[in-house]
């Protein structure tokens, strides 16, 4: 969110959508929304065939106050005394509603984040279930919206990667990074690579690369950023498309059902692309 009140949602990842309150920087796009009703800055880059994905999104329709419902209510959780805070605690990665934190001394770098995770797609119950409902509704319209500017930057139907969903489902992540007196050596997240750029990566036979990127803190200033990826179903099978492979484009990565894919990214220690790595083929 702006100072000047112009409300850009940015998008670190292929549809996987970012509401943030504190210090924000423009992001040049790699994908045209006009005809899908919405804006992004026309810029494209490609190395070696490869094509560099960051978009920022505006006029994408969300209404200003929407947003700013979203953020306070995310902050009003935040806020809570501890012992309400815990009520949502859990160790167990398939808690459909998890509260946590990263703050951990002991380890280098030092990392300075809570955090709230929940599903947006079905919506679980939850602390906002009003703001979130109506919220997530208009952020899975603007993903639909985005998946379909992919497809088509493809070559492939517009509702090929919607299709490739299934039924699909939304996972919601907010982070609030309180202001931290050590900044430099510090981070709010480690470097990571969201499961919507990893879906996109496959999809794409390589062609849309997914961009590992982390978290920063502020030494004056608290940050809250609400993070909104989409996923295929569990039961889907995640594979390049069919029609971009050819003699000239091999397969480069191994067909893998969507639920044995998350399993092996909540199973590994390494964070970042590496579980993306384990079925990329050597050719």
């Amino acid at each position: 969110m702006t100072k000047d009140g112009d409300v850009p949602m940015s998008c670190a990842e292929a549809a996987g959508i970012v509401l943030g309150k504190g210090d924000t920087k423009s992001i040049d796009g790699a994908a045209s929304l006009d005809s899908h009703g919405g804006k992004t800055v026309k810029t494209v880059a490609m190395i070696n065939g490869v094509i560099l994905l960051s978009i920022m999104i505006v006029n994408h329709g969300i209404k200003i106050s929407l947003m700013e419902d979203m953020l306070r209510s995310v902050d009003g959780f935040f806020s809570l005394p501890l012992e309400e805070k815990m009520k949502y605690a859990s160790d167990d990665v398939r808690n459909p509603v998890r509260y946590g934190t990263s703050l951990n001394t002991s380890v280098k770098p030092l990392y300075w984040r809570d955090y709230l995770k929940h599903s947006g797609h079905p919506l679980q119950n939850s602390f906002h279930m009003e703001v979130a409902k109506e919220y997530l509704e208009e952020v899975w319209k603007l993903a639909l919206k985005i998946l379909g500017a992919i497809s088509e930057g493809l070559g492939l139907d517009s509702d090929y990667i919607e299709k490739s969903l299934g039924e699909g489902n939304q996972i919601v992540i907010s982070n609030y990074y309180p202001p931290c007196p050590e900044p430099h050596p510090t981070l709010g997240i480690k470097e990571h690579s969201v499961h919507s750029g990893l879906t996109i990566e496959i999809l794409s036979n390589g062609k849309y690369k997914s961009v590992e990127h982390r978290g920063v803190v502020d030494e004056k200033r608290t940050r809250i950023s609400i993070a909104v990826g989409h996923r295929p179903e569990l039961t889907a099978i995640v594979a390049p498309a069919s029609e971009l492979l050819d003699e000239k484009c091999e397969l480069k990565f191994t067909p893998i059902l969507y639920n044995d894919y998350v399993r092996s990214i909540q199973s590994s220690d390494v964070r970042g692309k590496s579980p993306l790595e384990a079925i990329k083929r050597n050719i």
